[in-house]
């Protein structure tokens, strides 16, 4: 029993142009998704100020005691909320920025829709039907032969990967 014994293989015809092109245009979609996202979820200089004006007071505030410097610790936490409510007015003037733009709502399905006229009903990879049994038939799709993986398929696996590594999904 040699490698290239037929029965042995898991993998029987490859389109590596396509697999290749097809995760490419998903993860330069996705990578242009989380560049935008970062840049919109930037502090401004001003956000930046409050947030160190905050964290002082906040420390400020735990250094008093309640009980005999009541009137100091009054004044200190409503300057703490009056930043606390300017830095919120600020993110929300930024949160349109930072919602879904064109890139979500027509690039990431017009690449999906290209990869898929491009390759519609050509098996991206031939696996052997055994060898998926239980899942062969979800994979092909597009009308392909059972064990084959169509285009959605493969599209839909590459978002899933790239989306769960920590720079792509957002987090």
């Amino acid at each position: 029993m040699t490698i290239s014994d037929p029965e042995l293989l898991w993998v029987s015809a490859v389109d590596h142009r396509g697999v290749l092109l097809v995760f490419l245009a998903t993860f330069l979609v996705e990578l242009a998704a989380s560049v935008l996202r970062w840049r919109a979820n930037r502090l401004t200089p001003r956000e930046q100020e409050l947030l160190a004006q905050h964290g002082d007071l906040v420390r400020q505030e735990k250094k008093l005691d309640a009980c005999s410097n009541f009137v100091a610790r009054s004044q200190v936490q409503r300057k703490a909320v009056k930043i606390e409510k300017e830095m919120d007015a600020i993110k929300a003037a930024r949160a349109p920025a930072a919602g879904p733009g064109m890139l979500f709502t027509v690039l990431r399905p017009a690449a999906t829709v290209a990869c898929a006229w491009l390759w519609w009903g050509v098996p991206l990879v031939q696996f052997r039907p055994v060898r998926m049994w239980p899942i062969s038939r979800m994979f092909a799709l597009p009308n392909l032969p059972a064990g084959a993986v169509g285009v959605m398929a493969w599209s839909l696996t590459c978002r899933r990967v790239i989306t769960s590594v920590p720079f792509f999904s957002g987090s």
